[in-house]
């Protein structure tokens, strides 16, 4: 069925059509006639003119062509444009230019002289030719003494993007290299274009997950996925292909979840932060897929009202883009069928795509979006009112060294927990890749080198590399580690966000929430009204005094659903004692807690065996951190079950092993029923509570009649030893206790000691370890040993 909006697309496409011939040299005689680069041909600020302009000849030869009337009701103007001798003359001639500004090699520059772009300049530079030739060809209004000079540039362009690649992985780019290969055989015919044409598939098919996201750099773009579907979309319109609309349609149901209530799309989500939404794909697709008929109305509605990125918004560059995009889907507009609904219009889910790590929410009129490897950048909307409650981007600060930090950039090793109402992630910090500035002597020299050596296209191609590479991936983890978790609760959601200094940083600033970008991305940071309702909160004084000093920090706030309000981070202590995910990210690089990790695991499982009565059936480990010991006994036992009681909940949040059960809790109140195990193991635990009488009482508790609870505690004197040279620095023990000592200890509590001894001769490992240990014990010199053991058996009732 029609769509009343469906003239939105006219005209904010035509109300652009005077600034894009504003920047078109039109004067015949000049030597830049057909030029758009105004800069170039009439400013002279600029020393040479850059390819992508030429884009603008599509947007000439779609007016030429179609009739746009507006709607008569607004008295709107129609399409003036039509059929104008003068608008045919000016695309002949930016056709003309576009063949002189070709290297050899067959590619065009977009930012800088000898860049030999790939599909970005050259890519998109030949669809809007090959398109414009179709229409004038139509129309039998192409000169025919051009024809040869204009094919000839187009095969050397198709030939280029065939052969060639660029740096860092862009889907929409690899969909864009689909679309220009196609056109050009289905404009000039050829074999050798047909084999491009799948090769150029072939390769983009490679970066699409089943998921429905393809990816960009290093995650999925929103923004830019909705490019992709375009593209494939033009080339669907004249080639069914099914692999094309199987992308096109998981694609088009992945976008959906980032239309947003509020009428905004995609942005801080993506891994570009891209805000833009190409329509034509989904206009194409609408007939055989309503889903795709109701985002582009949804976002349709959007364009009219400003809160989608319009041409008049962007800068000469990328306005050019939007122009065509919209004739195209007004010339293109798919019939509406069936009814379906947007994600947010929906009853109330959870959606978590686990490739792409994002959680998203509808529950009641609350409308949550995340994506957990971007650090848990969130968005939270009332869908009835279409209020935006929250958006958060994530941690930022800089440091007094004047390095920037985030919690926002994509890293692989984030460890990411969906749970019962909510989820979290954790990792490390990142550095902010820098924000590189010319001057007028680095600008010559960069000039300088280009026109030196930028003929070859090999090291054109390292060139543009290197910049991507500084100005867009470069990165590193910093020695801070954060968590975050976003839970529901009553009529509110919470946030807790959590850092912890390992290195020598201090901060200067740190922010968390509001809207921020962090990576540059040319099409990108537009101003949307929506980031006027978004808040950031800087850390007071007093806070950056706590982080600073102590090396940690735990913060808390709260987004009442209701009003809308959230209260500012409050600073939530830290219980002593207790250990978080510095622990678990130390093990994955320190060799001393690994090895540690592994001899408590080898000593408890021997321990088990040797002295359990039977089977055991039931084991809990307290104090198991994120499981790797408990694991290592599920291993050596597989029918046991084994359950794991941490305070930490991003401990349990990063415990990749599901055979086991982990519990979130306090080992001095643990919420078991009595006689519920048969084993209870405490690995380097008992030195961190504040009394180990009383956690002993509860473990006998727990255990069922001749259980066994199973102890290992640093040997006090080595302690004390590691804690002055600094091998123990995080450890928060509080008290330290011998054998002797935890021998009373468990006679207090009801236990018969069945095995008291040392074990571990070096903390780091060491070649035949075992068997010094061993002699040592042999020659009564197990003293010298660091680690020590500790077996009771649960004593029988009176």
């Amino acid at each position: 069925m029609p769509s009343p909006l469906r003239s939105v697309y006219a005209e904010k496409a035509l109300s652009q059509i005077p600034r894009l011939l504003t920047l078109m040299d039109r004067n015949p005689f000049s030597p830049t006639y057909g030029c758009f680069k105004r800069t170039y041909w009439l400013d002279k600020t600029v020393d040479f003119p850059d390819a992508l302009p030429q884009f603008g000849v599509l947007s000439l030869a779609l007016v030429y062509n179609h009739e746009m009337p507006f709607d008569p009701a607004q008295s709107k103007p129609g399409n003036i444009y039509r059929d104008q001798p003068k608008v045919k003359e000016w695309i002949i001639a930016g056709m003309r230019y576009w063949t002189t500004l070709q290297h050899r090699d067959g590619s065009f520059d977009e930012f800088y002289p000898n860049e030999h772009g790939w599909t970005g300049p050259t890519g998109f530079l030949l669809y809007a030719m090959l398109k414009s030739y179709m229409i004038l060809q139509a129309r039998g209004e192409f000169p025919s003494d051009f024809r040869d000079q204009f094919f000839r540039t187009c095969r050397k362009a198709a030939q280029y993007i065939i052969d060639w690649d660029e740096h860092g992985v862009l889907a929409n780019h690899h969909a864009m290299a689909v679309l220009p290969v196609f056109y050009a055989h289905y404009v000039m015919g050829g074999d050798d274009l047909l084999r491009g044409y799948e090769k150029k598939l072939s390769e983009f098919l490679s970066y699409c997950t089943d998921e429905g996201w393809s990816l960009e750099y290093d995650g999925a773009d929103i923004g830019y996925l909705s490019a992709s579907v375009s593209f494939l979309g033009k080339v669907y319109k004249i080639n069914r292909d099914p692999r094309l609309k199987q992308v096109m349609e998981k694609a088009v149901n992945f976008l959906s979840y980032f239309v947003y209530p509020n009428g905004s799309y995609a942005g801080s989500m993506g891994s570009r932060q891209t805000l833009h939404f190409y329509s034509h794909g989904c206009e194409i697709l609408a007939p055989e897929m309503p889903l795709a008929g109701r985002v582009a109305d949804a976002l349709l509605q959007s364009l009219k009202e400003g809160k989608i990125v319009p041409a008049e918004i962007m800068d000469d560059r990328y306005f050019l883009y939007r122009i065509p995009e919209h004739l195209e889907s007004y010339i293109d507009f798919g019939e509406r069928s069936g009814d379906v609904h947007l994600p947010y219009e929906a009853g109330e889910f959870v959606k978590v795509f686990p490739l792409g790590r994002f959680y998203i929410e509808k529950r009641g009129s609350t409308y949550l979006v995340a994506n957990a490897s971007k650090g848990g950048a969130t968005k939270v909307f009332n869908a009835e009112t279409g209020a935006q409650l929250l958006s958060d981007c994530g941690i930022i600060g800089k440091t007094e060294d004047g390095e920037v930090l985030t919690s926002q950039w994509i890293d692989p090793d984030y460890t990411f927990t969906n749970t019962e109402n909510g989820f979290s992630v954790s990792g490390s910090l990142h550095r902010v890749p820098a924000n590189k500035l010319f001057t007028p002597l680095k600008l010559i020299v960069f000039r300088t080198f280009l026109l030196l050596f930028g003929w070859s296209s090999t090291l054109a191609y390292r060139i543009k590399g290197l910049i991507r590479n500084l100005l867009m991936l470069k990165s590193g983890k910093s020695p801070v580690l954060f968590y975050r978790s976003v839970e529901w609760g009553e009529g509110s959601i919470a946030i807790t966000d959590k850092l912890k200094i390992t290195g020598q940083v201090l901060f200067e600033s740190l922010q968390v929430s509001d809207e921020f970008a962090i990576r540059y991305v040319p099409q990108s940071r537009y101003f949307q009204s929506q980031e006027l309702s978004a808040r950031g909160y800087l850390l007071s004084k007093e806070q950056l005094k706590i982080l600073n000093d102590e090396g940690k920090i735990h913060l808390e706030r709260t987004l009442d659903l209701r009003t809308g309000q959230e209260t500012p981070p409050r600073v939530v202590p830290v219980v002593m004692g207790t250990m978080g995910l510095e622990y678990s990210e130390g093990r994955k690089v320190k060799r001393s807690l690994t090895y540690r990790l592994q001899r408590r695991a080898d000593e408890l499982i021997r321990a088990i065996r040797r002295h359990s009565a039977g089977e055991p059936k039931d084991l809990l480990d307290l104090g198991p951190a994120e499981g790797k010991v408990l694991s290592k006994i599920q291993d050596a036992f597989p029918q046991l079950r084994c359950t794991g009681l941490e305070y930490s909940q991003e401990l349990i949040d990063v415990c990749e092993d599901s055979r086991l059960t982990m519990v979130q809790g306090d080992a001095m109140r643990p919420p078991f029923p009595d006689a519920s195990f048969d084993v209870v193991t405490a690995s380097a635990l008992i030195e961190h509570v504040v009394d180990p009488r009383a956690m002993l009482r509860e473990v006998r508790r727990l255990l069922r009649p001749g259980g066994i609870v199973i102890i290992t505690t640093p040997d006090p004197f080595f302690e004390r030893i590691a804690t002055a040279i600094g091998h123990l620095p995080e450890e928060d023990h509080q008290e330290t206790m011998t054998l002797r000592t935890l021998s009373s200890y468990l006679r207090d509590a009801g236990f018969d000691a069945v095995q008291l001894e040392k074990f571990m001769v070096s903390p780091w490992g060491m070649p035949g370890e075992l068997g010094i240990e061993k002699l040592l014990k042999h020659i009564r010199l197990g003293g010298l040993l660091l680690n020590q053991l500790a077996v009771g058996r649960k004593k029988r009732e009176a």
